[in-house]
């Protein structure tokens, strides 16, 4: 089965400088797969308004993973943040005036 393409056309609300990405590294549509997602992100494209092109039900699971993941993301960032903060605070105390 040939996978469907994301054309420029589907791109009408993107900002210029995106539409110009896209058209440039795909110039007759991107198939939809993982690979071409994850080189799109590369690229710096905000791939998250392909969203709006779910059906209602597929939409409401997409919301469901998407709820997970940024759950898990924020505790992912306490073991980034808080050893940074603490070195933040210490250090304010060894400044000298």
């Amino acid at each position: 089965m040939k996978s469907p393409l994301i054309t420029d056309a589907m791109l009408l609300g993107a900002c210029p400088e995106q539409r110009d990405i896209f058209r440039k590294e795909w110039p007759k549509g991107a198939a939809v797969t993982v690979r071409n997602g994850l080189r799109a992100v590369k690229l710096g494209l905000n791939i998250s308004w392909l969203a709006r092109y779910l059906q209602y039900d597929l939409w409401v699971e997409y919301q469901r993973q998407l709820a997970q993941q940024w759950a898990e993301y924020q505790r992912q960032i306490v073991f980034i943040l808080v050893p940074l903060l603490r070195k933040q605070l210490a250090n304010r105390g060894k400044r000298k005036s």
